[in-house]
């Protein structure tokens, strides 16, 4: 499917052009977030729409949780941290998205259909690597959501627990987004050079996708949690052709 294949450099290289074409875009997004403005409180949000589908919007709040000084995560306080939020009718979802709510929509998204859940792994693949992030009318970047690979995944369903699936990927994405800001604050992924941020968290869904669609191991999937970075299991180089075929380039 050439919506989802991933581009390939003169040595038939994949992971080496990917991570390096992802270098501008995911600054791009982070410089973006960290510009916003931002209420003087948690009480006081300033609220930002990143996207919206029918009636759904996915706003960010600034300021996040982690930018309090009061805030005793491992990590400390984050100036930049933002809170993401699905809204529906202007009214936030009923539910908090965190790892164990994501994982619960996917695997009733595996219950309904598989070839649904495998095509959104290879869409949070591509994430991953901003692949499919371009410039809106505002000069920002966005994800654009590629059409036919969309079209078929709406053909087989269209929401999970009451959340379109368009809306879904969007949250993902901005949970994500806030994952870069935050790593990036504080210096850990200012080259770039690891996978911290949005690679490991999309990457760990992906992982996840893997499992539930039997191509896997689940027990890799669960012990990588508890090795560094701990709290995440991406999907690794070895097996991502083997979970996700249609990522995979013809001249390979």
């Amino acid at each position: 499917m050439c919506e989802l294949t991933l581009p390939i450099d003169e040595k038939g290289k994949i992971f080496p052009i990917i991570r390096k074409s992802s270098i501008g875009k995911r600054k791009k997004t982070i410089e973006e977030s960290i510009n916003l403005k931002s209420g003087k409180s948690q009480d006081n949000k300033i609220w930002h729409e990143f996207y919206s589908y029918k009636n759904f919007k996915i706003v960010m709040g600034k300021p996040g949780k982690e930018a309090s000084k009061e805030y005793k995560g491992k990590l400390g306080d984050n100036i930049n941290d933002m809170t993401p939020h699905l809204l529906k009718d202007n009214i936030k979802f009923d539910n908090n998205l965190g790892f164990d709510d994501i994982f619960e929509l996917l695997f009733e998204i595996s219950k309904k259909n598989s070839r649904a859940l495998e095509l959104i792994g290879c869409i949070l693949f591509r994430m991953a690597y901003a692949l499919d992030h371009n410039l809106d009318n505002q000069g920002n970047l966005r994800l654009n959501l590629p059409t036919k690979i969309l079209k078929e995944i709406e053909s087989k369903i269209l929401d999970i627990k009451g959340i379109p699936i368009r809306a879904f990927i969007f949250i993902l994405e901005a949970i994500a987004l806030n994952e870069d800001v935050k790593y990036y604050t504080l210096g850990r992924n200012d080259e770039f050079k690891d996978g911290v941020g949005r690679r490991n968290n999309l990457l760990t869904y992906c992982h996840l996708i893997g499992v539930l669609l039997e191509r896997t191991s689940f027990t890799k999937f669960v012990g990588s949690f508890a090795r560094l970075p701990v709290g995440v299991s991406p999907l690794t180089q070895k097996t991502t052709f083997d979970v996700f075929p249609n990522l995979k380039p013809k001249e390979i």
